[in-house]
């Protein structure tokens, strides 16, 4: 029988995947996240789920840990990345050299895994997405038959990339597989996103076409600059918490709750790259522009660190990652349970609008603004 702690489970569904009596299903609660539901009359007692599962079965693996700062020297294709465009860069370096990527694409809304060796469709994969994605069977096994001849680049949540290595590893087929992590303070579930954006389109009386969460069309330091495209080719530009949006997510509100006791969150990492955003840092070479977005990326293995020292999409430099993450909450330990978590989904679910909401669960947000103004 599946062991699993619903605090704890993060719902990558491998449990689902190594089941033989096909006995577990991954179900949605009332907040938008997936858990497994177990048929007990089917359930033969073999113990694979728990062989498997990620969150039972940790083992850090620190083999090269070495942390570069770094920035692509495409400037067109940097300015479609969140931050550095450390995962573009060696996307693109995977695919010129036979390889595969697989990553998180927003079609029309909603999030889902795609695999590709087309740098065309790489694209499609860059900038960050604010809300959970979930993996299913079907990509699991891709990527299975796929490293059996090919290298792989997997890029997801550090949950994810680590249930896609024990599957992997579990399956003898772990060698041509590299995992990037990024540093994740936690996500949501899409049930957030598409309350917002039907506030939003209700508001401004225009249908969404595209959201980018972390623009660059202009430089705001440390926010998040938040870009609309509406279907009329009109545009909406959001700093920080102007966007209800983002003001939920930098305060935590609507997190899963394994992000708040989150396994993955410290120094030790299991994942061959691990990159985050890097906001300022004592650099020596001048090509890289901070305004640009610089990323910090951490080699975690000596597969990983033989790749980026080939790669030569970036200008980049070596730094001492305690140094340049010391700020960097996710890094290394848990965000911590806002109060109002105990009651956001339940205001979600009700008639309010988002933005009533928001000022119910960050008033002092909301507080700070008004004394601001004075």
């Amino acid at each position: 029988m599946l062991k699993c702690d619903k605090k704890k489970c993060t719902g990558c569904s491998l449990c689902t995947l190594i089941c033989p009596k096909d006995c577990i299903k991954m179900v949605k609660n009332e907040e938008g996240f997936l858990y497994p539901s177990v048929n007990r009359k089917k359930c033969i007692d073999c113990n694979l789920c728990n062989r498997v599962c990620p969150i039972n079965n940790i083992n850090y693996k620190v083999q090269a840990h070495k942390a570069f700062a770094l920035q692509l020297k495409d400037r067109k294709i940097l300015k479609g990345c969140a931050s550095g465009g450390a995962f573009t860069g060696l996307a693109m370096h995977f695919i010129e050299n036979g390889g595969y990527v697989c990553g998180v694409c927003n079609k029309r809304g909603k999030l889902e895994f795609n695999i590709t060796n087309n740098k065309e469709e790489l694209f499609e994969m860059s900038g960050s997405k604010y809300y959970q994605c979930n993996l299913s069977q079907e990509i699991f096994k891709k990527i299975e038959k796929i490293v059996k001849t090919n290298k792989l680049l997997f890029s997801g949540t550090p949950c994810q990339a680590n249930a896609i290595k024990k599957y992997l590893e579990f399956k003898g087929q772990e060698k041509n597989l590299f995992t990037f992590e990024i540093l994740c303070q936690g996500v949501p579930s899409s049930k957030v996103v598409e309350k917002y954006y039907k506030n939003l389109e209700a508001d401004t009386g225009k249908k969404i076409k595209k959201h980018l969460f972390r623009s660059k069309d202009k430089f705001v330091g440390k926010d998040y600059l938040n870009k609309y495209i509406f279907e009329d080719g009109s545009e909406k530009l959001y700093i920080g918490g102007e966007d209800k949006l983002c003001l939920t997510f930098q305060r935590q509100i609507f997190l899963r709750e394994s992000c708040y006791s989150c396994k993955f969150a410290s120094d030790k990492r299991m994942s061959d790259f691990i990159a985050g955003d890097l906001w300022e840092y004592d650099l020596t070479k001048k090509e890289i522009d901070f305004k640009k977005g610089v990323s910090i990326l951490i080699t975690n293995s000596e597969k990983a660190l033989e790749i980026f020292q080939v790669c030569n999409k970036f200008y980049s430099e070596p730094i001492e990652e305690h140094l340049a993450l010391k700020n960097n909450i996710p890094f290394h330990k848990s965000v911590k349970r806002p109060i109002c978590r105990n009651y956001s989904y339940k205001l979600l679910n009700s008639k309010i609008n988002f933005k009533l909401l928001t000022v119910i669960c960050c008033f002092k947000y909301y507080i700070k603004q008004i004394l601001k103004r004075k």
